[in-house]
């Protein structure tokens, strides 16, 4: 079974914010700052599930687990 979780990109800039605030409202502007810009730098689920596709997986196996991950579960073939 392989796993592989990251953080998901908000679907807007204002969900970004809201996540910043709640997850990192104790860091300093620096960290706040790096965690946004992981935000922005991150995969949307479908486009996970697009590379599960060009590696012959399913899409379904890609899944968001929080309000900030995707999770992507299989079995190695």
């Amino acid at each position: 079974l392989w796993l592989f979780r990251d953080l998901l990109r908000p679907i807007d800039e204002a969900t970004l914010q809201r996540l910043v605030e709640q997850y990192a409202a104790d860091a300093d502007s620096h960290q706040r700052q790096l965690f946004a810009d992981s935000l922005r730098a991150a995969l949307t689920v479908d486009e996970v599930g697009r590379l599960a596709v060009e590696l012959g997986l399913s899409p379904d196996d890609v899944r968001q687990t929080s309000d900030r991950h995707w999770t992507w579960t299989t079995r190695k073939h």
